[in-house]
């Protein structure tokens, strides 16, 4: 958490931004919505990577002949983004998290 120097927020309401809200505190770890705002956030990160292996920017690593790609692994809070030795398919990965 050291990167992280502030924060704001902004909700949808009816597919239109309420605009951005700043807290007046710092920022909240352990509260009761951490676990769904990270789920939330990793279910938009693994779309993100799936829509760019189907489009084939990103393609991941092989780890049979028989078995499908594997372009990253979750496991609690720890990510890993697994793809070819390529500028390509590093500059994938970082369009995504950008």
């Amino acid at each position: 958490m050291d990167y992280v120097t502030s924060v704001s927020y902004s909700v949808l309401v009816n597919g239109d931004r309420t605009g951005y809200i700043k807290p007046s505190h710092g920022l909240r770890q352990g509260g009761p919505l951490s676990p769904y705002l990270f789920i939330i956030c990793t279910e938009g990160l693994i779309s993100l990577i799936r829509d760019a292996c189907l489009k084939g920017t990103i393609n991941g690593i092989k780890l049979g002949a028989t078995l499908e790609p594997l372009s990253h692994i979750l496991f609690v809070d720890d990510t890993l983004l697994l793809g070819e030795a390529t500028v390509e398919e590093a500059l994938s990965f970082k369009a995504i998290l950008s």
